[in-house]
């Protein structure tokens, strides 16, 4: 059987044509679709790379923060502590107004985890200057609690009260 140029031709280009297209169905496209997917890869890890870095960072800073603060909460001797309260408690009133007249440490009251000590206080002040002592108390980096509060008023026509209240402070255990 002798074939003409023509259809030599005409063979070789569609054998061609038929390796290329099961060249590219079989090599090509899968690492086509297989780049593509590591492209995506890629930028997912890259995201998370970057949450991590912040993440890092932001453990640093509060790392630091938590140097700033560990000194004010990490148990130290019951003396010292009791004098450093009365001392902060003493700078609050002050600076609102309340005048503390009797102190009294009341001990310490260990939860395992971490200890409370307490303070039982006597003072005079006026509704407006109490309120602002209470709000500074509670919301103090110090860990402070008021666990009793109570309040005498000693005449009608005056707006000055009188009161006694336990002040208690969180120190953890090291």
């Amino acid at each position: 059987m002798v074939i003409s140029k023509r259809e030599r031709i005409l063979f070789i280009a569609t054998l061609l044509f038929v390796l290329l297209s099961l060249i590219y169905s079989l090599a090509v496209e899968p690492a086509y679709k297989e780049y593509i997917i590591l492209g995506r890869q890629i930028k997912l890890k890259q995201a998370q790379l970057r949450n991590a870095l912040s993440l890092i960072e932001e453990r640093k800073i509060l790392g630091k923060e938590f140097e700033k603060y560990a000194g004010q909460f990490m148990n130290s001797e019951p003396k010292d502590e009791t004098d450093f309260l009365l001392a902060k408690l003493e700078e609050i009133g002050k600076a609102n107004g309340v005048y503390l007249n009797e102190a009294r440490p009341q001990g310490i009251k260990d939860s395992g985890f971490y200890q409370e000590m307490s303070v039982d206080i006597k003072f005079k002040a006026t509704i407006r200057n109490l309120a602002a002592f209470i709000y500074k108390v509670e919301s103090s980096p110090l860990l402070l609690r008021i666990n009793v509060l109570r309040l005498h008023c000693k005449d009608e026509n005056n707006s000055s009260l009188e009161g006694d209240m336990e002040i208690g402070r969180i120190c953890f255990n090291s």
